[in-house]
């Protein structure tokens, strides 16, 4: 696929995005452990896991701790002679609202101090989120969605929205018509998942409707859904002329899918992959805590890899990181059962 810079701009605030293929905000799985992961990679732009703008206002704890950005280090080896990563990329915190006084106070406080970028979600399918009518629930409400984009352009911050193309295939695709809202409204980038909110995750990706909003705008489009290879990659840039891509569970099945379509040289080895991913979530969490949600990546990692399901069903049921490490030491280096 092309590889290009994108400059996003909000008024005499501009970034520089060094490549065209971005992380996408996941709830669960793009805390800050993962994006490093995917920084040294290559990702040009990272966005946190989905963040309430209330929550922030009444300062959650859980809420807050999303929006982490800095602290530990890149890895020395692959930062050692790599012109691509001596300057990582950059990372966006991803919002939620249906208040534009939530999103602009959100974005004017005290727990964004350190982004540039925030990204508005008018896509999230989750039915918590939409039945409070955010996330997805604002493709039915463009009026409410331009005064949220509004809001959270006033603040001073690069903006970005992702949406969908529609509710469901029985009722009327808003993409051109948010393309255009988000465009018109300050926005400096959109992001389409060319699926229905009634889709989720599965079935086709409508490459159509993100080529309408592509030619609608003159804003970065970027493209996002079923991408999980380097081909798929370059069909889905082929056929809507996006000006990039975002990978979503491609990269928590293979962050080196980054490295892959920038051209990079990457250490693939998945046994260090998951040793460095619980020593980054270390930094932040308990032992405990890391054992647990670490279970949620060894699929995605070890899938298509021999025996994977067997040694996968051992790595679940263990009590601790250290177990981990020395389980898939023995199980890979020594009897070579993956």
């Amino acid at each position: 696929m092309r590889i290009n810079e994108i400059t996003l701009k909000n008024g005499s605030n501009s970034v520089i995005i060094k490549n065209n293929v971005f992380l996408a905000p996941m709830a669960g799985y793009t805390d800050y452990a993962f994006r490093r992961i995917c920084l040294e990679a290559g990702a040009g732009l990272c966005f946190t896991e989905l963040t309430s703008a209330k929550g922030m206002l009444y300062d959650s704890p859980n809420t807050v701790s999303l929006l982490k950005k800095s602290g530990g280090s890149f890895d020395s080896d692959v930062l050692k002679n790599d012109p691509v990563m001596k300057e990582p990329g950059l990372t966006s915190a991803q919002l939620f609202g249906s208040d534009p006084d939530d999103i602009y106070n959100a974005c004017t406080g005290k727990y964004l101090t350190d982004y540039d970028l925030v990204d508005i979600n008018m896509g999230c399918p989750v039915p918590k989120v939409y039945k409070n009518g955010e996330g997805s629930a604002l493709l039915k409400d463009v009026l409410t969605a331009e005064k949220i984009v509004k809001a959270a352009v006033k603040s001073g911050k690069i903006v970005s929205v992702k949406i969908r193309i529609g509710l469901s295939e029985n009722s009327p695709y808003v993409t051109e018509e948010f393309a255009k809202m988000t465009e018109a409204s300050g926005g400096a980038m959109l992001t389409v998942h060319g699926r229905t909110r009634d889709k989720y995750y599965s079935g086709e990706v409508n490459f159509k409707e993100i080529e309408k909003a592509k030619n609608a705008v003159g804003i970065p489009v970027i493209a996002n859904g079923g991408i999980f290879t380097v081909p798929s990659a370059d069909e889905i840039m082929s056929k809507t002329g996006a000006d990039g891509v975002m990978l979503a569970r491609g990269a928590v099945a293979n962050p080196f899918l980054f490295s892959s379509l920038l051209g990079l040289k990457r250490d693939e080895d998945r046994v260090k992959l998951i040793f460095k991913h619980i020593d980054y979530m270390k930094e932040d969490f308990s032992d405990r805590y890391v054992t647990l949600n670490i279970r949620k990546f060894l699929g995605p990692y070890f899938s298509g890899r021999r025996n994977a399901s067997k040694l996968c069903k051992e790595l679940y049921a263990l009590n601790s990181t250290d177990e981990i490490k020395e389980t898939l030491v023995y199980r890979i280096h020594i009897t070579d059962e993956v």
